[in-house]
């Protein structure tokens, strides 16, 4: 029977929490002297009594952390998060909560035009969620034996699936369970051939 592509059979979200970690560390380093600063403001004597203006600075000083941490962060990490859906026709990649957003950046593939695929690792800046993955190209020959993503992509922790297209093409999708995605791919297009890769270690 012909599925549709309507039909969505499987779908998941995942997020990575090495990017919280390294996230919480970076909030550190970039909150911490706002709130030195605001301390020293706040702090009778801490500088010259120059009128109405030094309390507005602490109360600006006070507020921007607050705003980041409170707000910012997590906003910021929420779109980290991706979901990755299979339909009978495509699968679909999107990252952040709202798949139609603007702001969300959305990969759609039609199954019929991916040739093969293989599990390959993710370098440790995109597995840390250090820098972002779609536009960065990274050579395997800079790591030795190791394979690593070598291609544009979405990642999410250290592990991805290399789709490589009839064109020619290759896209890294970062999934938590490459075996399991590379099951359902193969199922929804028996045509799409696996590849077999070296195990190798995570970052």
């Amino acid at each position: 029977m012909r599925m549709l592509d309507s039909q969505v059979i499987y779908q998941k979200k995942t997020w990575n929490p090495r990017g919280l970690g390294c996230g919480i560390v970076l909030l550190v380093f970039f909150c911490a002297p706002w709130f030195f600063v605001y301390q020293v403001l706040s702090t009778e004597g801490g500088v010259p009594d120059l009128g109405w203006w030094r309390w507005l600075a602490a109360a600006v000083m006070g507020f921007f952390p607050l705003f980041v941490c409170t707000i910012a962060f997590p906003l910021w990490f929420l779109v980290w998060r991706r979901t990755i859906r299979v339909t009978g026709t495509h699968l679909e990649i999107w990252r952040g909560p709202f798949k139609n957003l603007g702001i969300s950046q959305k990969f759609r593939f039609r199954l019929d035009k991916i040739k093969t695929m293989k599990q390959v690792g993710v370098d440790s800046l995109h597995s840390w969620e250090m820098i972002n993955g779609n536009t960065t190209v990274y050579s395997s020959k800079s790591m030795g034996v190791r394979e690593l993503a070598s291609s544009p992509g979405l990642y999410c922790g250290p592990h991805a699936l290399q789709l490589t297209g009839t064109d020619g093409q290759s896209f890294n999708v970062g999934t938590s369970d490459p075996d399991a995605l590379a099951s359902v791919l193969m199922k929804a297009r028996p045509g799409i051939t696996l590849e077999e890769t070296e195990p190798s270690g995570s970052n």
